[in-house]
Formats: C-alpha cells, structure tokens, sequence
C-alpha cells in the first residue's frame, strides 16, 4: 500500500500516485499556481482554507456522479482514485490522469 508524490526538478515533472487497493489515500489542489498534495485531508485543510460544497456533498454521500470518484466534498480539492496516477509537467494546471 502506498501514495507518494515524486518531483524531477530537471524536467519539472511531478508524479502522484496511488496503489491499486486505495488503502492509503492522497489528496491534491492548486493555488496561486502551487500545487499542494497530502495523504490526510486534515494537513491540507490545516493549511489552507476551503468551502464545503453541497453537491459535491450529495454525490459523494449517494455517489450519484462519476466524478465523485476524484472530487471531495470541498471545493477545489481533490482525491485521486485507487491504482490511478496524475502527472504534472511544468506545473501546467492540466493534470494528465493515468490508470
């Protein structure tokens, strides 16, 4: 079980990811193009503020919406699902997500 984030600071490719059994989570979100990423919520939710967003809230609770896969209840802040990995290339804020 593992989630990590990996930085190449040559080619300034930054690589999250996840294990197929998504025992251990990772979370992730960009401001004021910094990208941010922890495996508890509560780091992240610590250090930055965010609003708790109602349908994200209803389609994470009934799982009403493929997207509550990658969403969490706030917004601008996301998970990423189980045996699935993001990269990052030059910080640009289009996340390519691999599975």
């Amino acid at each position: 079980m593992f989630a990590f984030g990996f930085y190449n600071s040559k080619s300034k490719l930054i690589i999250l990811a996840r294990d197929g059994f998504g025992i251990k989570p990772i979370f992730y979100t960009f401001r004021n193009s910094t990208l941010y990423f922890a495996s508890e919520l509560k780091a992240l939710i610590k250090e930055l503020k965010f609003e708790i967003d109602q349908f994200r809230t209803i389609y994470s609770v009934f799982g009403i919406a493929k997207k509550s896969r990658y969403e969490t209840i706030f917004k601008d802040l996301y998970h990423l699902p189980p045996d699935t990995f993001l990269t990052f290339l030059k910080m640009v804020l289009n996340p390519m997500l691999h599975k």
